[in-house]
């Protein structure tokens, strides 16, 4: 979507989040790879914490891959979910970016 800031960071934020606001011991706060997505939302800025999966997925909507090319593109990568196909993977991680207004649909 317009206006959208995607960092990589090595510290979970809604955990560094969750110890500032009680005060805790910063040094506890687990260093793990994540993906922020920052982005005006009513005069304000929105913090969105992804998970592999869906950082994978935003990257690849580019707006010049159709869904189909996203899906095969996802689907010959690693999925982190076990068990579940990667397109049905995929298509869920789409619907949610979407309902998130993450990504936007473009029709051509």
């Amino acid at each position: 979507a317009a206006n959208t800031c995607m960092v990589r960071m090595n510290i979970d934020f809604e955990e560094l989040q969750n110890s500032l606001r009680r005060r805790g011991k910063l040094d506890q706060v687990p260093t793990t790879p994540v993906t922020l997505v920052f982005r005006p939302v009513n005069e304000r800025v929105e913090v969105v914490q992804l998970n592999q999966d869906s950082a994978r997925l935003l990257a690849l909507c580019d707006g010049a891959h159709a869904v189909s090319d996203i899906v095969n593109s996802f689907s010959t990568g690693e999925a982190a979910t076990l068990d579940i196909a990667a397109d049905k993977v995929c298509l869920f991680g789409l619907t949610l970016l979407h309902q998130r207004g993450l990504i936007v649909e473009h029709l051509h």
